[in-house]
């Protein structure tokens, strides 16, 4: 195990530049990892740099833990913006369906009815989606490895990683109620003499779907935090696309009564 610092804990005054490397020959039998954080543990302040033989080249560590941090905001925006069309793509739907859900209501069913027929099928696809991703993510170290594994300077690793792969799942199934539980509180609260006249684009009220829809936004915030390798990052990240989103609203809402006046 090497170590190296600078002030060397009371050796060098303090602010001096000062760097020396010492190499530490462990007992048979110990562990590396544990060694290595018992001596950072033991001099705090020291400003010690201390590696065993499982990081020889903390350089490549360093990179993959870089590539890892803009790869997991790239992977979030793309949940953002795919949520968006996602969103889009069920309100279409249910505007299509709009005369079976104004028949359904007018012959007696309720909203909550409504909202579980349609909350039903949307989840099943969700679902779908998010086993083909798995599936997908599951099998891609595997075809690298069939691709290039001979050509990869280092011996890699391929196998299954349980974990990477439920936090996507996750992901997605965050994504999905947080993007597509509003369209079902529109379907849900409006009454079956609008839903004849016009398309589910009403007023959004407070009710269980959109209390969803917020929650399940706040999770997937906080898992984005909570599994990021830069955490103060990953909430300016999501600080960001709120306003992007929160931007992308209002001039949605801007160009509306244009379009109604341009379509007169």
């Amino acid at each position: 195990m090497e170590t190296g610092g600078f002030g060397g804990g009371g050796v060098a005054p303090g602010g001096g530049l000062f760097d020396q490397t010492a190499r530490i020959a462990l007992p048979a039998g110990a562990d590396p990892h544990a060694a290595r954080k018992a001596l950072i543990a033991a001099f705090p302040r020291a400003g010690l740099r201390a590696r065993d033989r499982y990081d020889a080249a903390p350089g490549v560590g360093r990179l993959i833990d870089r590539l890892e941090y803009f790869l997991g905001f790239i992977g979030l925006a793309s949940l953002v913006a795919g949520g968006l069309g996602v969103s889009g793509a069920v309100t279409a739907y249910l505007d299509g369906k709009r005369i079976s859900i104004a028949v359904l209501k007018a012959i007696g069913a309720d909203g909550v009815l409504i909202r579980n027929l349609y909350l039903a099928q949307i989840a099943l696809l969700a679902l779908l989606g998010i086993a083909i991703g798995t599936a997908i993510g599951a099998a891609s170290p595997f075809l690298i490895a069939a691709l290039a594994a001979s050509s990869l300077p280092i011996p890699a690793l391929f196998a299954v990683y349980p974990g990477p792969l439920l936090r996507a799942a996750l992901f997605g199934a965050l994504s999905a109620g947080a993007f597509c539980l509003a369209p079902l509180a529109r379907a849900r609260s409006t009454p079956p003499a609008a839903l004849f006249r016009r398309n589910l684009s009403g007023r959004l009220n407070l009710g269980p779907e959109l209390i969803g829809a917020v929650l399940c936004g706040a999770g997937l915030a906080a898992v984005a935090i909570l599994t990021a390798p830069s955490k103060i990052m990953a909430v300016w990240m999501i600080g960001g696309v709120a306003v992007a989103f929160g931007l992308l609203w209002l001039l949605g809402l801007g160009a509306r009564p244009w379009r109604a006046g341009s379509g007169a």
